[in-house]
Protein backbone atom coordinates (compact mmCIF):
# COMPACT_ATOMS: atom_id res chain seq x y z
CA UNK A 1 0.00 0.00 0.00
CA UNK A 2 1.40 3.65 -0.71
CA UNK A 3 2.08 5.86 2.14
CA UNK A 4 0.74 9.41 2.09
CA UNK A 5 4.23 10.30 0.81
CA UNK A 6 4.00 8.05 -2.45
CA UNK A 7 0.30 9.65 -2.86
CA UNK A 8 1.65 13.49 -2.61
CA UNK A 9 4.22 12.25 -5.48
CA UNK A 10 1.73 10.68 -7.37
CA UNK A 11 -0.66 13.40 -7.56
CA UNK A 12 2.30 16.05 -8.23
CA UNK A 13 3.24 13.65 -11.13
CA UNK A 14 -0.24 12.79 -12.78
CA UNK A 15 -0.97 16.99 -12.38
CA UNK A 16 2.95 17.50 -14.26
CA UNK A 17 1.13 15.07 -16.88
CA UNK A 18 -1.58 17.26 -17.85
CA UNK A 19 0.42 19.86 -17.76
CA UNK A 20 -0.74 21.83 -14.48
CA UNK A 21 2.63 21.96 -13.24
CA UNK A 22 6.42 22.19 -14.69
CA UNK A 23 9.11 19.70 -14.15
CA UNK A 24 10.90 21.93 -12.03
CA UNK A 25 8.10 21.83 -9.37
CA UNK A 26 8.05 18.24 -9.63
CA UNK A 27 11.79 17.93 -9.14
CA UNK A 28 11.44 20.59 -6.13
CA UNK A 29 8.60 18.71 -4.46
CA UNK A 30 10.87 15.28 -4.79
CA UNK A 31 13.62 16.43 -3.40
CA UNK A 32 11.71 18.35 -0.45
CA UNK A 33 10.43 15.08 0.64
CA UNK A 34 13.36 13.35 0.57
CA UNK A 35 15.58 15.48 2.51
CA UNK A 36 17.90 14.05 5.51
CA UNK A 37 19.08 16.03 8.40
CA UNK A 38 22.27 15.71 10.03
CA UNK A 39 22.01 14.17 13.90
CA UNK A 40 24.62 14.68 16.56
CA UNK A 41 25.34 12.63 19.92
CA UNK A 42 26.10 14.96 22.62
CA UNK A 43 27.83 14.07 25.94
CA UNK A 44 28.43 15.40 29.70
CA UNK A 45 30.40 14.47 31.69
CA UNK A 46 29.83 16.06 35.12
CA UNK A 47 26.74 15.01 37.07
CA UNK A 48 25.34 18.35 37.27
CA UNK A 49 24.05 19.97 34.33
CA UNK A 50 24.47 23.67 34.31
CA UNK A 51 25.78 26.40 32.33
CA UNK A 52 29.34 26.49 31.79
CA UNK A 53 29.77 22.82 32.08
CA UNK A 54 31.63 21.43 28.56
CA UNK A 55 29.81 18.71 26.35
CA UNK A 56 31.31 16.76 23.25
CA UNK A 57 29.08 17.18 20.42
CA UNK A 58 29.80 13.86 17.48
CA UNK A 59 27.83 13.96 14.09
CA UNK A 60 26.52 10.20 13.99
CA UNK A 61 23.77 9.68 10.72
CA UNK A 62 21.67 11.47 9.05
CA UNK A 63 17.88 10.25 8.70
CA UNK A 64 14.61 11.52 7.08
CA UNK A 65 13.01 10.01 10.39
CA UNK A 66 12.34 5.98 8.27
CA UNK A 67 15.75 5.43 6.58
CA UNK A 68 19.28 6.13 8.44
CA UNK A 69 22.66 6.76 6.84
CA UNK A 70 25.70 6.64 9.06
CA UNK A 71 28.24 9.24 9.32
CA UNK A 72 31.26 7.32 9.08
CA UNK A 73 30.02 5.38 6.74
CA UNK A 74 29.30 8.43 4.44
CA UNK A 75 32.92 10.14 4.99
CA UNK A 76 33.97 6.45 3.88
CA UNK A 77 32.00 6.45 0.40
CA UNK A 78 33.13 10.10 -0.52
CA UNK A 79 36.67 9.20 0.18
CA UNK A 80 36.52 6.02 -1.83
CA UNK A 81 34.42 8.50 -4.57
CA UNK A 82 37.12 11.14 -4.80
CA UNK A 83 40.36 8.77 -4.51
CA UNK A 84 38.99 5.39 -7.35
CA UNK A 85 42.08 4.70 -8.36
CA UNK A 86 43.49 3.56 -4.77
CA UNK A 87 40.09 3.06 -2.44
CA UNK A 88 37.89 0.29 -2.38
CA UNK A 89 36.45 -0.17 1.00
CA UNK A 90 34.09 -3.72 1.96
CA UNK A 91 30.45 -2.76 2.56
CA UNK A 92 30.49 -3.44 6.07
CA UNK A 93 32.75 0.55 6.49
CA UNK A 94 30.47 2.51 4.07
CA UNK A 95 26.84 0.74 4.57
CA UNK A 96 24.83 -0.04 1.44
CA UNK A 97 22.95 3.10 1.10
CA UNK A 98 24.69 6.44 0.43
CA UNK A 99 23.26 10.16 -0.05
CA UNK A 100 23.16 12.30 -2.68
CA UNK A 101 24.06 16.02 -2.05
CA UNK A 102 20.45 17.22 -2.81
CA UNK A 103 19.11 14.38 0.16
CA UNK A 104 21.03 16.79 2.26
CA UNK A 105 20.12 19.93 3.56
CA UNK A 106 22.71 23.31 2.29
CA UNK A 107 23.89 23.45 6.08
CA UNK A 108 24.50 19.70 7.02
CA UNK A 109 26.81 19.39 3.90
CA UNK A 110 28.89 22.17 4.39
CA UNK A 111 29.22 20.79 8.08
CA UNK A 112 29.89 16.99 6.97
CA UNK A 113 32.53 17.70 4.20
CA UNK A 114 34.64 20.14 6.56
CA UNK A 115 34.23 16.72 9.05
CA UNK A 116 34.98 13.67 6.57
CA UNK A 117 38.20 16.03 5.29
CA UNK A 118 39.54 16.47 8.81
CA UNK A 119 39.09 20.28 8.89
CA UNK A 120 38.29 22.36 11.09
CA UNK A 121 34.63 24.45 11.54
CA UNK A 122 32.21 25.79 13.80
CA UNK A 123 28.66 25.66 14.07
CA UNK A 124 26.42 27.68 15.83
CA UNK A 125 24.69 25.76 18.71
CA UNK A 126 21.86 28.64 19.34
CA UNK A 127 20.55 26.76 16.00
CA UNK A 128 20.30 23.37 17.28
CA UNK A 129 17.37 21.88 19.48
CA UNK A 130 19.90 19.54 21.76
CA UNK A 131 17.18 16.62 24.05
CA UNK A 132 17.71 14.08 26.37
CA UNK A 133 15.16 10.89 26.56
CA UNK A 134 14.17 12.32 29.86
CA UNK A 135 12.86 15.73 28.53
CA UNK A 136 15.60 17.68 29.40
CA UNK A 137 17.20 20.72 26.91
CA UNK A 138 20.14 21.95 26.56
CA UNK A 139 21.27 25.32 24.84
CA UNK A 140 24.97 25.25 23.62
CA UNK A 141 26.99 27.79 22.53
CA UNK A 142 29.25 27.75 19.16
CA UNK A 143 30.28 24.45 18.79
CA UNK A 144 33.69 23.82 17.69
CA UNK A 145 35.45 21.24 15.77
CA UNK A 146 39.39 21.73 15.38
CA UNK A 147 41.50 19.17 12.82
CA UNK A 148 44.17 18.36 16.13
CA UNK A 149 45.35 15.12 16.80
CA UNK A 150 47.44 12.41 15.25
CA UNK A 151 46.65 9.92 12.23
CA UNK A 152 47.52 6.09 12.74
CA UNK A 153 48.85 4.84 9.50
CA UNK A 154 47.64 1.45 10.51
CA UNK A 155 43.63 2.60 10.54
CA UNK A 156 42.26 2.23 6.88
CA UNK A 157 41.19 5.87 5.82
CA UNK A 158 39.73 8.79 6.15
CA UNK A 159 40.10 9.14 9.77
CA UNK A 160 37.62 11.63 11.66
CA UNK A 161 38.65 14.10 13.53
CA UNK A 162 38.06 14.29 17.48
CA UNK A 163 34.56 15.53 18.88
CA UNK A 164 33.37 18.73 18.69
CA UNK A 165 33.39 20.93 21.94
CA UNK A 166 31.08 23.43 23.13
CA UNK A 167 29.43 24.90 26.68
CA UNK A 168 26.11 24.85 27.83
CA UNK A 169 24.73 27.88 28.16
CA UNK A 170 21.30 26.77 29.10
CA UNK A 171 19.70 23.71 30.87
CA UNK A 172 15.71 23.66 30.57
CA UNK A 173 13.00 21.09 31.49
CA UNK A 174 13.73 18.12 34.18
CA UNK A 175 16.93 17.33 35.73
CA UNK A 176 17.13 14.00 37.69
CA UNK A 177 19.82 13.67 40.12
CA UNK A 178 20.10 9.59 40.64
CA UNK A 179 22.50 8.71 43.11
CA UNK A 180 25.87 6.90 41.95
CA UNK A 181 26.09 9.14 38.67
CA UNK A 182 28.62 11.30 40.83
CA UNK A 183 31.12 8.44 41.33
CA UNK A 184 30.86 7.35 37.34
CA UNK A 185 34.04 8.11 35.61
CA UNK A 186 33.00 9.37 32.07
CA UNK A 187 29.92 10.97 30.52
CA UNK A 188 26.47 10.45 32.73
CA UNK A 189 24.31 11.93 30.56
CA UNK A 190 23.62 12.03 26.62
CA UNK A 191 21.64 14.07 24.54
CA UNK A 192 20.82 14.24 20.79
CA UNK A 193 20.92 17.15 18.75
CA UNK A 194 19.51 18.79 15.31
CA UNK A 195 18.46 21.37 13.77
CA UNK A 196 14.67 20.15 12.63
CA UNK A 197 13.09 20.29 16.03
CA UNK A 198 10.20 18.62 14.66
CA UNK A 199 12.39 15.31 13.41
CA UNK A 200 14.15 14.89 16.41
CA UNK A 201 11.07 14.96 18.41
CA UNK A 202 9.47 11.95 16.45
CA UNK A 203 12.83 10.33 16.23
CA UNK A 204 13.30 10.10 20.81
CA UNK A 205 9.91 10.67 22.03
CA UNK A 206 10.25 12.01 25.20
CA UNK A 207 8.27 10.86 28.58
CA UNK A 208 7.39 12.79 31.37
CA UNK A 209 8.28 10.76 34.50
CA UNK A 210 8.85 11.57 37.79
CA UNK A 211 12.27 11.06 39.42
CA UNK A 212 11.08 8.17 41.72
CA UNK A 213 10.19 6.48 38.71
CA UNK A 214 13.77 6.93 37.39
CA UNK A 215 15.34 5.48 41.14
CA UNK A 216 12.86 2.39 40.89
CA UNK A 217 13.97 1.40 38.11
CA UNK A 218 17.33 1.99 38.74
CA UNK A 219 16.94 -0.19 42.20
CA UNK A 220 15.90 -2.67 40.01
CA UNK A 221 18.78 -2.52 37.49
CA UNK A 222 21.18 -2.81 40.25
CA UNK A 223 19.34 -5.72 41.57
CA UNK A 224 19.34 -7.83 38.38
CA UNK A 225 22.89 -7.57 38.31
CA UNK A 226 23.63 -8.90 41.25
CA UNK A 227 21.12 -11.37 40.89
CA UNK A 228 23.42 -14.81 41.77
CA UNK A 229 21.86 -16.77 38.89
CA UNK A 230 22.63 -14.28 36.54
CA UNK A 231 26.47 -14.01 37.18
CA UNK A 232 26.64 -10.30 35.32
CA UNK A 233 29.46 -8.71 37.61
CA UNK A 234 31.19 -10.32 40.44
CA UNK A 235 31.33 -9.66 43.22
CA UNK A 236 28.76 -7.55 43.06
CA UNK A 237 28.24 -5.04 45.86
CA UNK A 238 25.12 -2.66 45.78
CA UNK A 239 25.83 1.01 46.45
CA UNK A 240 24.35 1.47 50.20
CA UNK A 241 21.01 3.36 49.90
CA UNK A 242 21.43 7.31 50.68
CA UNK A 243 21.04 7.58 54.82
CA UNK A 244 22.01 4.31 55.95
CA UNK A 245 24.47 2.88 57.65
CA UNK A 246 27.89 1.86 55.77
CA UNK A 247 27.97 -2.61 55.59
CA UNK A 248 30.10 -4.88 54.63
CA UNK A 249 27.35 -7.37 53.66
CA UNK A 250 28.00 -8.68 50.29
CA UNK A 251 25.46 -10.62 47.90
CA UNK A 252 27.53 -13.34 47.18
CA UNK A 253 28.05 -14.43 43.58
CA UNK A 254 28.08 -18.19 42.03
CA UNK A 255 31.48 -17.38 39.94
CA UNK A 256 33.24 -15.21 42.77
CA UNK A 257 35.23 -17.96 43.98
CA UNK A 258 36.98 -18.45 40.46
CA UNK A 259 37.42 -14.75 39.63
CA UNK A 260 40.52 -12.90 40.15
CA UNK A 261 39.01 -9.95 39.65
CA UNK A 262 37.68 -7.17 42.17
CA UNK A 263 35.40 -5.57 40.32
CA UNK A 264 32.62 -4.12 43.08
CA UNK A 265 30.26 -1.02 43.78
CA UNK A 266 28.61 -0.48 40.20
CA UNK A 267 28.22 2.97 39.30
CA UNK A 268 25.30 4.24 37.67
CA UNK A 269 25.33 5.69 34.19
CA UNK A 270 22.95 6.25 31.44
CA UNK A 271 18.82 6.33 31.77
CA UNK A 272 17.01 5.56 29.12
CA UNK A 273 12.82 5.69 29.23
CA UNK A 274 10.84 5.26 26.81
CA UNK A 275 7.66 2.23 25.31
CA UNK A 276 10.93 0.44 23.55
CA UNK A 277 8.72 -2.59 23.06
CA UNK A 278 5.49 -1.07 21.48
CA UNK A 279 3.03 -2.35 24.45
CA UNK A 280 2.18 1.07 26.27
CA UNK A 281 4.13 0.60 28.90
CA UNK A 282 7.09 2.46 30.17
CA UNK A 283 10.36 0.51 29.96
CA UNK A 284 13.78 1.18 31.07
CA UNK A 285 17.91 1.42 29.59
CA UNK A 286 20.08 1.70 32.19
CA UNK A 287 24.00 1.57 32.35
CA UNK A 288 26.00 0.67 35.45
CA UNK A 289 29.94 -0.40 34.92
CA UNK A 290 32.26 -1.69 37.65
CA UNK A 291 35.99 -0.76 37.59
CA UNK A 292 39.25 -2.78 38.69
CA UNK A 293 42.43 -0.77 39.01
CA UNK A 294 45.16 -3.35 38.30
CA UNK A 295 47.67 -3.17 41.10
CA UNK A 296 51.51 -4.70 40.79
CA UNK A 297 51.52 -8.33 42.39
CA UNK A 298 54.75 -6.79 43.56
CA UNK A 299 54.60 -3.59 44.55
CA UNK A 300 50.47 -3.29 44.73
CA UNK A 301 50.57 -0.17 43.03
CA UNK A 302 48.16 0.96 40.53
CA UNK A 303 49.29 0.17 37.06
CA UNK A 304 48.22 1.56 33.50
CA UNK A 305 45.44 -0.78 32.84
CA UNK A 306 42.07 -0.86 33.84
CA UNK A 307 39.78 -3.42 33.96
CA UNK A 308 36.19 -2.75 33.31
CA UNK A 309 32.88 -4.80 33.10
CA UNK A 310 30.25 -2.48 31.80
CA UNK A 311 26.60 -3.78 31.47
CA UNK A 312 23.20 -2.02 29.77
CA UNK A 313 20.09 -3.64 31.43
CA UNK A 314 16.74 -3.56 29.70
CA UNK A 315 13.86 -3.55 31.77
CA UNK A 316 10.50 -4.02 30.42
CA UNK A 317 7.27 -2.58 31.58
CA UNK A 318 6.07 -6.00 32.04
CA UNK A 319 8.05 -7.13 34.25
CA UNK A 320 10.86 -8.29 31.62
CA UNK A 321 14.41 -8.18 31.71
CA UNK A 322 17.99 -8.91 30.35
CA UNK A 323 21.11 -7.70 29.67
CA UNK A 324 24.29 -6.56 27.32
CA UNK A 325 27.54 -6.82 28.82
CA UNK A 326 30.88 -6.89 28.13
CA UNK A 327 34.71 -7.16 29.84
CA UNK A 328 37.91 -4.88 28.24
CA UNK A 329 41.38 -4.05 29.48
CA UNK A 330 41.62 -0.38 28.48
CA UNK A 331 44.47 1.77 28.81
CA UNK A 332 43.47 4.69 29.94
CA UNK A 333 39.86 6.32 31.05
CA UNK A 334 37.86 7.40 27.61
CA UNK A 335 36.65 10.64 27.34
CA UNK A 336 33.63 9.86 24.98
CA UNK A 337 31.58 6.81 23.92
CA UNK A 338 31.83 3.67 26.39
CA UNK A 339 31.50 0.22 26.01
CA UNK A 340 28.02 -1.46 26.01
CA UNK A 341 26.38 1.80 27.49
CA UNK A 342 23.33 3.06 26.22
CA UNK A 343 23.74 6.22 24.72
CA UNK A 344 20.21 7.53 22.89
CA UNK A 345 16.63 6.04 21.90
CA UNK A 346 15.77 6.38 18.51
CA UNK A 347 12.75 5.43 16.90
CA UNK A 348 12.95 5.28 13.07
CA UNK A 349 10.22 4.54 11.08
CA UNK A 350 8.72 1.00 12.69
CA UNK A 351 12.02 -0.18 14.40
CA UNK A 352 12.89 1.02 17.55
CA UNK A 353 16.35 1.34 18.71
CA UNK A 354 18.77 1.90 21.17
CA UNK A 355 22.05 3.00 20.63
CA UNK A 356 25.14 1.94 22.51
CA UNK A 357 28.17 0.80 21.21
CA UNK A 358 30.34 -2.62 21.18
CA UNK A 359 33.40 -3.78 21.93
CA UNK A 360 35.85 -4.08 19.18
CA UNK A 361 36.90 -0.39 18.80
CA UNK A 362 35.95 2.39 21.53
CA UNK A 363 34.90 4.89 19.08
CA UNK A 364 31.49 2.85 17.21
CA UNK A 365 28.26 2.92 17.28
CA UNK A 366 25.49 -0.22 17.51
CA UNK A 367 22.16 0.14 17.46
CA UNK A 368 19.79 -2.42 18.66
CA UNK A 369 16.86 -3.17 17.80
CA UNK A 370 14.55 -3.48 20.37
CA UNK A 371 12.77 -5.25 22.02
CA UNK A 372 14.51 -7.76 19.87
CA UNK A 373 16.32 -8.36 16.29
CA UNK A 374 13.60 -9.18 13.21
CA UNK A 375 14.36 -9.92 9.93
CA UNK A 376 12.49 -5.99 9.35
CA UNK A 377 14.34 -4.46 12.30
CA UNK A 378 18.07 -5.43 12.20
CA UNK A 379 20.94 -4.81 14.89
CA UNK A 380 23.16 -1.85 12.80
CA UNK A 381 26.99 -1.38 13.22
CA UNK A 382 29.04 1.69 12.01
CA UNK A 383 33.22 2.00 13.15
CA UNK A 384 34.11 5.23 13.63
CA UNK A 385 37.74 3.92 13.08
CA UNK A 386 37.81 0.44 11.99
CA UNK A 387 40.45 -1.84 13.69
CA UNK A 388 43.52 -1.53 12.98
CA UNK A 389 44.97 -2.96 9.24
CA UNK A 390 40.90 -3.71 8.63
CA UNK A 391 40.53 -3.47 4.96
Amino acid sequence: MATGLDIRKLVVFLACLAGLCSVPSLAAELAKASKFDLVFLVGVEEAELKPGVQVFVEPILFTDGKEFVFVYDYCRREYERTHKKRAKLPVKYIGLRGLADHEMRAEDLVAIRHFCAYESFRLKGENYDTVSSLGTRLRLGDITFTDEGERSRYIMPPQMPQSGQALITGVEGPNLQIAGRERFWGPKHYFLTSRNAELLGRLMPVQNVAEATARQFVARALAYICDPGRVVIWPCRQPEPEGSVKSDRQRPSSSESNSATELTDPKVGQILLADMDGDGLLDAAVGLRATDPRRSKATRKEEKNTASWSVTVFLLGNGTSRHSAGYSLIQQVPDQFHYYMPLAYLKLGDCNYVVTNAEETEKNLFLLAQPEETKTCTNKLTYKEPPAGAR
